[in-house]
């Protein structure tokens, strides 16, 4: 189970310089590398300035650090919380379209749950998403706050502008989505989440998916019909849709999180398996 914001900042406050150990235990998966860099920059400016990891990841980057306490019914199980800005329920996380495939680096995406606009992009690797934070001209008002974001931005090797601050906002109001990283025999089918679905492309049904469906009985039946058939992508396509317009509906939960775990596990993704599981079981 995943750590609390107050808890993540404990654990680092206990040990001398955050490790991808730490880190990945803290925020409950397996953090990309580049996110380590970033975090002992932070590290060691708190250490330098005297002020804590928290008031400065607020401070300079505008959220707290948080994990898996940052997710709400609806946050898809490809968004990996790193922290909240503290308003309206946004979170922002790294999108793991894929798990089992270990990465340098992952785009990071930003998810608003009063909102239907779904997981907006935020950047495409750890780079461009705190490069955008970091130059926020709001924040960079402040003398104390600018010095202090060139410092953490001149240990990262980050470049620092009004034009990439802008990047967070230009695309509203639906923003930009995410797109992973697509390799030769892979299908990346985006979904009303923000998310989508990436997987090999035998995994999907090889005619045009049927995305017709309006009532919850009628996703769940495309759904089951494609994992009966050996098309597990196909299958969470129409659970992605179908959850993401549904999700308010008594009994809703059960009857896609057992579907979602099933079609998770036939892609070999046992993280997301897990994370639809402890979903359900903790809003059932």
């Amino acid at each position: 189970m995943g750590f609390t914001g107050a808890a993540i900042l404990r654990g680092m406050e206990i040990n001398a310089i955050p490790s991808p150990k730490l880190l990945s235990l803290l925020f409950d998966f397996p953090v990309p590398a580049a996110f380590v860099t970033v975090m002992k920059a932070f590290w060691e400016v708190s250490r330098d300035s005297g002020e804590s990891v928290e008031h400065l990841l607020d401070d300079l980057c505008g959220f707290y650090p948080d994990g898996e306490d940052a997710r709400y019914q609806q946050t898809p199980p490809e968004l990996f919380p790193i922290g909240r800005p503290g308003a309206d329920g946004i979170h922002y996380g790294y999108v793991i379209h894929a798990p089992e495939r270990v990465a340098e680096d992952y785009p990071m995406g930003e998810l608003c749950p009063m909102d239907l606009d779904g997981v907006i992009s935020l950047g495409r690797n750890t780079r461009e998403a705190f490069e955008t934070l970091l130059s926020n001209p709001t924040r960079l008002d402040s003398e104390r706050i600018a010095k202090l974001s060139e410092q953490v931005a001149l240990k990262l090797g980050y470049e620092l502008s009004e034009e990439k601050a802008d990047l967070q906002f230009a695309a509203s109001p639906d923003g930009e989505l995410v797109i992973p990283q697509i390799l030769g025999h892979e299908r990346h089918v985006m979904t009303a989440d923000g998310i989508g679905v990436l997987a090999d492309r035998q995994l999907f049904r090889p005619d045009n998916l049927n995305r017709t469906c309006e009532r919850m009985d009628e996703f769940l039946e495309q759904s089951r019909i494609h994992l009966e058939e050996g098309f597990p992508a196909s299958a969470l396509v129409h659970l992605r849709e179908g959850y993401w317009e549904h999700w308010t509906e008594d009994g809703a939960i059960s009857r896609f999180g057992d579907l979602m775990r099933q079609a998770y596990e036939a892609l070999g993704r046992p993280l997301l398996a897990d994370l639809v599981q402890r979903r359900t079981r903790k809003y059932a």
